[in-house]
């Protein structure tokens, strides 16, 4: 029973969603009418799109999507390197996981937080505004 209730406190939602799908309630492991043994046994094997194996793979596709995803990424950049500079150039769509979106984002914040301290500090000594006060700006010019 202890790992069952290890297990539950992982990941909480996506089990109750997952027994809910296949036709379980989480509320009769609660109430003592679904042992932690079955419990347990569904989730040693759950859907390969379901919410508790996408938990699990914190929010990266399964390996078929994965295969799947790059696959057609190459195919639409291929396709869309055939039309560039014509009447028919188009933006490909490529699609990407929530955890390459988490990625991306932190990225994108380490790269602003970069440039607004390289670029920041720069900036205030070519113009000798230390304070970043908008009025200071005004009244030189």
């Amino acid at each position: 029973m202890l790992i069952a209730i290890a297990v539950w406190r992982q990941q909480p939602t996506a089990i109750e969603a997952e027994l809910d799908d296949r036709g379980h309630d989480i509320a009769d492991w609660h109430r003592g009418r679904m042992s932690s043994r079955k419990l347990l046994a569904l989730l040693r094997h759950p859907r390969r799109d379901g919410p508790y194996a996408t938990a699990l793979l914190d929010g990266e596709f399964p390996l078929w999507m994965r295969m799947l995803k790059e696959i057609h990424k190459e195919v639409t950049l291929y396709r869309a390197s055939k039309y560039v500079g014509t009447d028919y150039e188009y933006e490909p769509e490529i699609f990407v996981s929530a955890a390459e979106r988490a990625e991306q984002a932190a990225q994108e914040e380490a790269e602003t937080q970069f440039q607004e301290r390289e670029f920041g500090g720069l900036l205030s000594q070519v113009f000798g505004d230390d304070t970043g006060d908008e009025s200071s700006d005004d009244e030189r010019w």
